[in-house]
């Protein structure tokens, strides 16, 4: 089942798997009540109950859908998000062509014919004309085909509104029929098949998510496979910061998140270094990063004496481990257990101490707590990074624009133009042979709004400059209008006491000016005297 959108009507569509046999019916809306009473009307109480009715995220097929159509024997199967039901779409396609056709001939030829009519037409000529195994669907559900129209022999002139009606479904049918095989052979890619991944429950994969920023990576995770019975219609239930999402087969691949790891485990001063050494050293347990009270996000007590080891945390999270959500960080050493808090879920590292490169790590629900005492003795230390979900990440970074990597890799904002506070500087001159020059010091940077302020009469300027640049258009439009082949304007208005606004307009060159009035009326008299 699918929904077809023509214009302002809706349309629904309903096709058989097996005979391709096609349904469609106009409906008011896309609301539950008005898809249920299409299902039943248009398929239900000619046909029968199906056993599986099969179509994508529509918001009509709500629970309350789901509960009537099982009282009639009807099991609902919804794809996945942006996952598609690829055989009623397909002749989606092709009978919303068919019906633009239909639409645009009639109205040529002048026919007096409702949509429901056109849709009517447009429905049976695809039932009729469609070839499945050498069969239509209609010979597939009824055992022959009904009589149609020789659309050679018949003259098209001497036909009323309906037959022409018949001549028309038929000549679009078959045009986009081929226009459809045509756009099917250039555009086919084949689906990868699942079974092809040999995934395995608990598994780790990356899944592709769209994201509005395109400097951020789409492939998210690593998330744990938590269901394969789908996976033969193209689906995979996968575990991901809390949540149960349903992905395609092509938005799932195997993570790669700790390939690299031990590569980047290096000495010195390195932000892994920084962490190991913190751990090691610190008996006990810290932490550093942000915790929820009530609404709001306040930072931890641990920042203002461990800054150093939230920036390394953060960027190992987001750069090394390719983690997304990571908000806060505990690490130490020679404890029995780490308490669950109250966050999405959490990764934690562990090892003997002089003893990194030996790690072990394992993903875990942020609730969950750890017996430290039982995976590795009394001394062990530990790293564990907490995660929480996009919208609470939003919520500290917009609190805390300042720290990089926060939730994932990205650079603290820079400042915007209008923040950078303008330095102010004397306007001294200096005196030489007599004429005043602006010494080489830099000049004074005055803020618009103070400028505007102390001088008004500059906001009038330019009103006055803007207003004689529309009356030049306006004038040399009419002239070119009236076909001159050479146009000059000049207008004059007073600008400041004792000056004016001098345009000049000759020949695609503009000139402004601005002059003494005694200068620009010597040089008026010198024209007009020309």
């Amino acid at each position: 089942m699918d929904l077809l959108f023509v214009g302002t009507c809706v349309i629904l569509h309903m096709i058989d798997r097996y005979t391709r046999w096609s349904v469609a019916i106009a409906i008011p809306d896309r609301s539950t009540q008005s898809l249920l009473n299409g299902i039943r009307d248009g398929w239900i109480n000619k046909y029968g109950s199906p056993n599986e009715l099969i179509s994508d995220q529509e918001g009509g097929l709500n629970e309350y859908a789901a509960a009537i159509l099982e009282d009639l024997g009807i099991k609902l199967n919804l794809e996945a998000k942006q996952q598609h039901a690829a055989v009623v779409e397909r002749h989606t396609d092709l009978l919303r062509r068919q019906i633009h056709l239909m639409d645009a001939q009639a109205i040529a030829d002048g026919l007096r014919v409702t949509f429901e009519q056109v849709l009517s037409e447009a429905t049976l000529a695809k039932n009729m004309l469609l070839q499945y195994g050498g069969f239509s669907p209609c010979e597939a559900l009824c055992g022959r085909t009904p009589h149609l129209l020789d659309v050679m022999s018949v003259e098209a002139d001497a036909q009323e509104d309906p037959v022409r009606l018949r001549f028309i479904a038929v000549q679009s049918m078959v045009q986009a029929a081929a226009e459809d095989r045509i756009k099917r052979a250039e555009s086919t890619r084949t689906r990868p098949a699942g079974e092809l991944r040999e995934l395995q429950i608990g598994d780790l994969v990356e899944i592709y998510r769209p994201v509005l920023n395109k400097d951020v990576s789409r492939w998210n995770g690593p998330a744990s496979v938590t269901d394969l019975t789908s996976l033969v219609d193209g689906m995979v239930g996968v575990r991901w910061q809390g949540r149960n999402l349903q992905v395609r087969v092509q938005d799932c691949r195997r993570a790669f998140a700790f390939v690299f790891a031990p590569i980047m485990f290096g000495r010195g001063s390195s932000p892994i270094e920084v962490l190991r050494r913190a751990a090691e050293s610190f008996k006990g347990c810290m932490r550093v990063g942000w915790i929820k009270h009530q609404t709001t996000w306040i930072a931890c007590e641990g920042n203002r004496n461990f800054d150093d080891i939230l920036a390394a945390g953060l960027h190992v999270a987001a750069v090394n481990l390719q983690l997304v959500g990571v908000f806060s960080v505990r690490f130490g050493s020679r404890i029995k257990s780490l308490s669950g808090l109250d966050c999405d879920e959490a990764l934690l590292f562990r090892w003997i101490p002089l003893h990194f490169e030996s790690w072990n790590h394992m993903f875990m629900s942020g609730q969950k707590s750890v017996n430290l005492h039982e995976l590795g003795g009394d001394d062990v230390c530990f790293i564990q990074f907490l995660m929480e979900d996009s919208i609470a990440i939003a919520q500290i970074c917009k609190l805390n624009a300042e720290i990089a990597n926060i939730g994932g890799v990205h650079d603290p904002r820079m400042p915007i133009i209008r923040e950078v506070p303008v330095v102010r500087s004397s306007n001294k001159t200096k005196v030489i042979h007599g004429t005043d020059v602006p010494s080489q010091r830099q000049q004074p940077v005055e803020h618009y709004d103070s400028m505007i302020h102390q001088h008004p009469e500059i906001v009038v300027t330019r009103l006055k400059i803007i207003l004689s640049l529309i009356m030049m258009l306006q004038w040399n439009m009419k002239m070119m209008k009236q076909k001159e082949k050479k146009v000059t304007t000049v207008i004059v208005m007073p600008l400041l006491p004792g000056h004016v606004l001098h345009v000049h307009h000759c020949h695609h060159v503009l000139c402004i000016t601005v002059q003494k009035f005694s200068s620009l009326n010597r040089m008026m008299n010198q024209q007009n005297s020309k």
